[in-house]
């Protein structure tokens, strides 16, 4: 480890290097510059604030947005900074903060030597004087080979310097007990140096009161800005401060973290103000990104982070990018094809994100930091609300088969069993009309647990005893009449811009799970059961024939299970689009939620004919795959969503991506691996058993054959979501738990039974 190799506190102050006092560009404003002001670990709640006047007003004339500044690997790493000139998320390592000046002196393996020269002689890459070396690129580099990432590593800057243009950093977050010059991640090329550039100790002066014992002299980086922007044409600019107060946040109090916090703002603000001032806004950009959340926020899973953007290409409005297709939102990868397209270089295949744009123009800051802040009390009032629901739907499962064995006459108890089945009953439209007030309660702001809980539970009163009482013996009856709204909410939502499964209040959003735009797995796996259920009912006869599980009754009428083709052929056909739209890059694009909605619409439809045998098992297998690869080739053509790249570019990315999935999976362990092998074991032993002969499922199959196909696929196709999905176990809950509520729903009105013993 290159950590273990330095003494950190030798860095030798007087090194080459060191800042220098040349003026900046004077009156004159630069043309044609890009520049990055990095002002890491602050939220919305403090750029812009009241501390940040300059920014504010940049904020209000031009763009602003919030990045998802989700990375790869570990935390603490530097993938943040990394995943910024990378245009994908790539981990960092240890040691990534590991960044001098070519002729910075310190302690290494041969005593006091040059950074520059310390790297040739490593990788046979020695830095030009005036240039920065990443002394942890190489471990950088290998923490991103099982991601099948590595040739993204360094790429903002290697492709600028092919198309020659110059490439230049300054600023560093040093504290007094360790360098942390990350700033260089974003635009080394991929041998893990920037040409120009000054990130020694000389910007900074000592402040022995002050967290980390050091601040940024702003005056003195504004003049190496412009003395850098003179010879470069971008320009990383890492204004330290901030970053370096979050990271020894934990060991301050809260009083004096706040007073500092808060100086920090105001130098931060000048330094905008400086920088900015040396250019000609017409024809340069200049954008201001944290690369990483505050340390709490990201405890609490929260990685949004401000972004401003003024200059050539913008205007006022909130940012927006096609890799969230959020107003407002943008992604961390999005950097790197803003830069490349400001300059007018191709972006290659292999980056995920978009170039960021200006959207809505009526943007303001109190609206974004109504969406952080509703990120945060939303994750805090999933846990009470998710929880009491899914008892309610477990004592609804009981109280199902309590009624069950009593109507059966293995149980005493209850001894009124049709009474406790009109409760059940209405209990459970009311348990499925709540996935749909999780995801409505989006369309509204909140700040507390009060108002979703209440909105829920009287959403959930309202719809779920209404469709009890008004459709109770009816057709279509509440089940399925609750399945088909919520399914049809979610696809206009999606069509609509995916509003309500921003904020879901059941599971995890796409936004929280930071993958970029599209159906989360907990919605797709809600949306699949939802539409599988509902079709079992459309298709069902008018008349259901009978079921006594205790004495057979005779042959089935023909044409009793399924009396009208051309209703199942429509049926069918609006699946399998439901199947491709959540695959769909403009949309859904979750491409293993597709897999999971095909597997489960083609063995619904087999199921219904009864062609389940082997040859049609394997031509399921065939039809999905089919139907992936034109899924990944029409996201490949026209709308570049992570998946479809990633299952595009080969084996080489696809064997990567597995591998990685499966690591996930075996990283969760300790609170999620036993509860998914025990649902998943429990899906399989139930679908097996059901298709067993002789079984006392053998009957449903004959005579509630719709209910039974609905059954069967849907515990399959929860299964292979499991297997797919690297948050699998979320999906294969939601299906398992709308399935649950709906056959509960079909034993209290006597569709289902117990046989009689």
């Amino acid at each position: 480890m290159l950590v273990a190799v330095f003494f950190f506190g030798s860095i030798h102050p007087g090194g080459a290097g060191a800042a220098t006092n040349a003026p900046g560009s004077g009156p004159g404003k630069l043309s044609g510059k890009v520049v990055v002001l990095v002002v890491d670990r602050v939220g919305a709640d403090d750029l812009p604030s009241a501390a940040t006047p300059f920014c504010s007003r940049l904020a209000e004339r031009w763009s602003i947005g919030l990045m998802v500044t989700r990375s790869g690997g570990r935390q603490e790493s530097g993938g943040e900074y990394v995943s910024l000139g990378a245009g994908a998320r790539l981990a960092g390592a240890q040691g990534s903060e590991l960044c001098f000046n070519a002729g910075e002196k310190f302690l290494g393996y041969t005593g006091l030597t040059a950074a520059g020269r310390f790297y040739g002689g490593r990788t046979g890459h020695e830095p030009l004087a005036g240039g920065v070396a990443c002394l942890g690129w190489q471990d950088i580099k290998r923490e991103n080979q099982s991601s099948g990432n590595q040739e993204n590593v360094g790429l903002l800057g290697s492709l600028l310097q092919a198309s020659e243009h110059r490439v230049a950093v300054a600023g560093n977050a040093d504290t007094n007990r360790s360098p942390s010059r990350l700033a260089p991640l974003i635009c080394s090329d991929g041998n893990g140096i920037v040409p120009l550039g000054n990130v020694g100790p000389g910007l900074l002066e000592r402040a022995p009161g002050e967290i980390g014992g050091y601040r940024t002299n702003v005056h003195r980086l504004v003049d190496e800005a412009g003395r850098l922007l003179a010879g470069a044409d971008l320009l990383v600019v890492d204004s330290g401060d901030t970053g370096r107060i979050d990271r020894e946040a934990a060991v301050v109090g809260d009083a004096h973290l706040e007073v500092e916090k808060r100086k920090a703002l105001e130098r931060v603000d000048l330094l905008a103000s400086g920088i900015y001032s040396l250019l000609d806004p017409e024809s340069c950009l200049f954008l201001i990104v944290s690369p990483g959340a505050p340390a709490q926020a990201r405890k609490e899973g929260n990685y949004l982070t401000p972004c401003i953007a003024a200059g050539r290409g913008f205007a006022k409005g909130m940012l927006s990018s096609k890799s969230t297709r959020r107003p407002g939102i943008i992604n961390n990868s999005d950097l790197l094809p803003t830069v490349l397209d400001f300059f007018g270089i191709a972006v290659p295949a292999r980056v995920i994100g978009s170039a960021i744009k200006t959207g809505k123009s009526d943007a303001s800051a109190a609206y974004l930091k109504r969406l952080y802040a509703q990120l945060e009390v939303t994750r805090r009032a999933r846990w009470p609300i998710g929880i009491i629901y899914v008892a309610l739907v477990i004592i609804l499962m009981l109280l199902t088969a309590f009624c069950a064995l009593a109507r059966a006459g293995r149980s005493r108890l209850p001894r009124d069993p049709e009474r406790l089945a009109r409760v059940t009953g209405a209990l459970a439209a009311v348990l499925l009309a709540a996935p749909l007030s999780f995801l409505v309660v989006s369309a509204f702001f909140y700040r507390g647990y009060l108002f979703p809980a209440v909105f829920c539970l009287l959403f959930s009163l309202l719809l779920g005893l209404g469709a009890w009482f008004l459709l109770k013996g009816r057709r279509p009856d509440p089940v399925v009449f609750l399945c088909l709204l919520t399914a049809a909410v979610l696809v206009i939502d999606l069509f609509a811009g995916s509003r309500l499964t921003m904020f879901p209040m059941f599971g995890v959003s796409s936004l929280e799970g930071m993958r970029y735009f599209g159906l989360p797995n907990t919605v797709v796996g809600i949306l699949v059961a939802v539409a599988a259920w509902g079709a079992a009912g459309l298709v069902a006869p008018r008349q259901p024939v009978r079921v006594t599980t205790g004495k057979e009754e005779g042959p089935v009428p023909p044409g009793a299970l399924l009396d009208n083709s051309v209703r199942l052929t429509l049926v069918l056909v609006v699946l399998f689009v439901l199947a491709f739209i959540i695959g769909f890059g403009a949309l859904g694009a979750n491409l293993g939620g597709f897999i999971t909605a095909a597997v489960t619409f083609l063995l619904f439809g087999l199921s219904l004919t009864g062609r389940l045998g082997r040859w049609w098992i394997i031509g399921t297998c065939l039809a999905t795959a089919a139907g992936t690869s034109l899924v990944v080739l029409l996201d490949s053509l026209f709308f570049h969503s992570h998946a479809g790249k990633t299952v595009g570019g080969g084996v080489a990315r696809l064997l990567p991506m597995v591998e990685r999935k499966v690591a996930i999976g075996l990283g969760q362990i300790k609170y999620l691996l036993f509860p998914a092998l025990a649902l998943m074991v429990a899906v399989v032993v139930v679908a097996l058993w059901m298709r067993r002969p002789g079984s006392f499922w053998t009957v449903y199959w004959e005579r509630r054959r719709p209910v039974m196909a609905a059954l069967y696929s849907v515990m399959v196709g929860g299964v292979v979501g499991l297997v797919l999905n690297d948050t699998g176990i979320a999906m294969l809950g939601a299906m398992m738990v709308i399935t649950v509520i709906v056959l509960s729903y079909r034993v209290a009105t006597g569709g289902l039974a117990i046989p009689a013993g």
